[in-house]
């Protein structure tokens, strides 16, 4: 889930998807046992995050299907891809 979230908000930009990742494991590696007894405590939170995932990796699999066949002209029905956010 920490490669997705970093993914979808770095999108082109490899710097940012590098410095991302890395301050993503070192959080994780440090922070872990805290967040998992957060998450056994509170198991609502995890439920969210995993509405959160499945919604930003629909979304990231869209954007892509749109842009392939916007690219490869693959004559999907899909409307044209608009400019970045």
């Amino acid at each position: 889930d920490n490669v997705l979230a970093v993914a979808a908000v770095a999108r082109n930009n490899l710097p940012m998807l590098v410095t991302g990742l890395l301050v993503s494991i070192i959080l994780m590696g440090l922070l872990g046992g805290a967040l998992a007894r957060l998450l056994d405590r509170y198991r609502w939170i995890a439920w969210i995050g995993l509405a959160l995932i499945a919604y930003i990796g629909l979304e990231l699999m869209w954007e892509g299907l749109v842009a392939a066949n916007a690219t490869l002209d693959l004559g999907l029905p899909l409307p044209a891809p608009h400019a970045a956010h």
